[in-house]
């Protein structure tokens, strides 16, 4: 369910200021969250490795962390 209130233009950072395009997902204008997707193939210089989820795992109460960029700032 993709719940956007306008068009998105936005792109990813990645830890060696590699940048590539994120495209949206859901948006949560409540909490101020998203979820974007990106291919994986368009990061050229960064090697990193694929973090498998486990969906199965999840259970009510279960703590979790979201990481994120708050307030639009920048990587400096």
């Amino acid at each position: 369910m993709l719940a956007m209130t306008g068009p998105v233009v936005a792109e990813a950072m990645f830890v060696n200021r590699e940048e590539i395009p994120v495209y949206p997902l859901y948006r949560d204008p409540v909490h101020d969250f998203g979820f974007f997707r990106y291919d994986p193939g368009a990061i050229k210089f960064l090697k990193y490795d694929e973090i498998q989820l486990a969906p199965e795992a999840a259970s009510v109460g279960l703590e979790i962390w979201v990481v994120g960029n708050d307030s639009g700032e920048n990587v400096p």
